[in-house]
């Protein structure tokens, strides 16, 4: 496992863990203007998490990853056939 995977999932890990504090904390209180905007950072922190796992973030990781294991060469793509029409 790699360090940059690893740090995601540290980061993916405690971000659920503050979205679901601030869920008992906002169930506690009755300050309802703070706990709003607690609520509404870590909301907002969260979606950013699960567009990483589940969006093209991971995706492009998963493609640097592929490009690393050959050799960093890429292929250039061939120009389209004069005459022929996809």
């Amino acid at each position: 496992m790699t360090p940059m995977i690893l740090g995601a999932i540290i980061v993916s890990v405690a971000n659920s863990l503050a979205f679901f504090a601030a869920l008992a904390v906002g169930y506690l209180s009755k300050d309802q203007a703070n706990l709003s905007l607690l609520i509404g950072a870590v909301i907002a922190n969260s979606t950013t998490v699960v567009a990483y796992w589940l969006g093209s973030s991971s995706g492009s990781a998963r493609k640097t990853d592929l490009l690393a294991g050959q050799g960093g060469a890429v292929v250039a793509p061939q120009p389209p056939v004069p005459g022929v029409t996809p």
